[in-house]
């Protein structure tokens, strides 16, 4: 290219008037004028705003809004109706509706200003619900808080219990490592069935951990004893960080070594106190602990066919609304009958440790079972199994006693209970 050669003309501007796009920035703007008066239609929509008021209007006054800006007969045109406004108010919509089998159900206009009715509140029995969902059940277990409870099979129910304490009395009859084994199965049993439920509402628990845990912790106390106990602790809980530190689980740690901790002591740690009787007491410890799981059946029967048969004032409503007072106080007294006339049987017991017993378990095994169900609503089940036709899961039978064993542990070191 030659240097001196003078630059290309610009090129000529557009009709417009505008720069070229390859010209410098004028810094002018233009003024785009019309080139002829509106159409007629668009003349009259700027008439028709031009007759509002150019700034806003302030209305603090009572009396400011004696004056409206529209007219209701402008707004509620039905000629100029669109939309839904429009619906049902010409010949064709009954056409189509009778087109698809329904009627047209003609309503009068709703014109700007009016109070548009209100929706309905519920009534006071209905807007007091209970916080927690009630699951379908009868008696002293619960009902729906909406459909009629659906009948428990007792005949299964009692079948089913009559089956398990027979197997309770054979492994007592075995001797004290028959029970601690039956105890051990249970609880793993149970606690598998906890860590389920936690499952189902998205925890993550360390299952296997929980399971090892709680079997460990049963037979290691009936096997060494006392010494068992802080061993098992501090592996569990060790363990347990090393899970989710591994990654084994790929969740939130602390939540779920919390949740995999609780299923643990819940039913690990208040199980094992069975272990304890039974490596204290030996063949003591098996009438010991038979007295405590007899008493128990006796409170839950009582429990069951009297909130059933005369149950009207609830327990504690908000979190089972199907326990009741009546109930509570029908268990009390089967289980004083039951205790002074079976348990008061069995060795170490007498007429009055047993019935210091039924006042214990009375106490005792309703906390245990307002626990299991406080966790069940929260975690918005009916059970935590299916194991026990009738029953429901394991841990919904046992749930009194993780309180009462180790209740009656005590009890018995106090009384200082022996055969001899």
């Amino acid at each position: 290219f030659d240097d001196d050669a003078s630059p290309p003309p610009p090129p000529p501007r557009p009709p417009s008037g505008l720069p070229h796009w390859t010209e410098p920035p004028s810094g002018e703007h233009p003024r785009i004028l019309p080139d002829s008066e509106p159409p007629p239609e668009v003349d009259d929509d700027l008439k028709a705003w031009s007759a509002l008021s150019t700034g806003p209007r302030w209305r603090d006054q009572p009396t400011d809004w004696d004056e409206a800006d529209f007219h209701e007969d402008i707004l509620d045109d039905p000629e100029t109706r669109m939309g839904a406004l429009g619906a049902g108010t010409g010949e064709e919509d009954d056409d189509e509706a009778e087109a698809f089998g329904d009627r047209v159900a003609r309503k009068a206009p709703v014109s700007v200003g009016s109070r548009i009715p209100s929706r309905p509140q519920p009534s006071s029995s209905q807007s007091r619900r209970p916080r927690f969902p009630r699951p379908a059940g009868t008696g002293d277990e619960g009902g729906g808080s909406e459909a009629p409870p659906a009948p428990r099979d007792v005949t299964t129910s009692i079948i089913t219990g009559a089956v398990a304490l027979a197997v309770v009395i054979l492994a007592a009859v075995i001797g004290p490592g028959g029970l601690v084994f039956l105890t051990g199965v249970a609880l793993v049993i149970a606690v598998a069935e906890l860590y389920q439920a936690f499952r189902t509402r998205g925890y993550h628990p360390a299952t296997l951990l929980g399971v090892a845990g709680t079997a460990s912790l049963s037979w290691g106390i009936y096997w060494r004893g006392g010494e068992a106990l802080p061993l098992v602790l501090a592996l569990f809980m060790v363990f347990c960080l090393l899970w989710y530190l591994a990654g084994v689980v790929r969740a939130r740690p602390v939540v779920n070594i919390a949740v995999t901790a609780l299923g643990f002591f819940y039913v690990g740690f208040l199980g094992s106190f069975a272990a304890v009787i039974l490596k204290l007491y030996g063949d003591d410890g098996v009438g010991i602990l038979l007295g405590a799981i007899i008493a128990t059946a006796a409170y839950d029967a009582g429990a069951f066919f009297g909130g059933r048969w005369a149950g009207r004032t609830p327990l504690a409503a908000d979190i089972s609304p199907g326990k009741t007072v009546e109930g509570a106080i029908g268990a009390t007294f089967a289980t004083i009958v039951v205790c002074l006339a079976v348990v008061a049987q069995i060795g170490p017991w007498d007429g009055g440790d047993a019935f210091l017993l039924a006042i214990v378990v009375s106490v005792v095994a309703p906390l245990g079972d307002l626990c299991e169900s406080m966790l069940k609503r929260d975690l918005d089940i009916k059970d935590t199994g299916s194991i026990l036709p009738g029953h429901g899961g394991l841990l919904d039978r046992i749930d009194a006693l993780l309180f009462v064993v180790p209740a009656t542990y005590y009890l018995a070191r106090i009384l200082d209970l022996t055969i001899g």
